[in-house]
């Protein structure tokens, strides 16, 4: 969005394996590609139950507008659901939190 309201739209989440909705703030890199996490997608099962729930993605969204999955959480001890969005260290690297997953009885969430 511009100081002005305008609004361009750089992407819009089809679900399923390439995700959707996005959650939090994005990370910018040099070359003003976006990182991001949304909170379901990818191939289903998620959790041990087998039902049909999506973990969610690590993604970046080029220039361009495309987008390349980085990342399928599978609800595991990688965790699951990410709630928050990424931040971008000085060497590239991406961090956030999910919901669910992770290690201990009640599974409640990975940083």
């Amino acid at each position: 969005m511009t100081p002005e309201g305008a609004v361009t739209l750089v992407y819009s989440f089809p679900g399923r394996t390439a995700g959707g909705p996005p959650v939090g703030p994005l990370a910018q890199d040099r070359d003003d590609n976006l990182y991001g996490a949304t909170l379901v997608g990818g191939p289903p099962p998620c959790d041990r139950s087998g039902s049909q729930v999506y973990c969610g993605v690590g993604f970046k969204l080029d220039t361009s507008g495309v987008e390349t999955v980085l990342y399928t959480f599978t609800g595991g001890a990688d965790g699951g659901r990410p709630v928050a969005g990424v931040v971008r260290d000085a060497d590239g690297n991406l961090y956030g939190v999910t919901y669910a997953g992770g290690l201990g009885k009640y599974r409640q969430g990975t940083s």
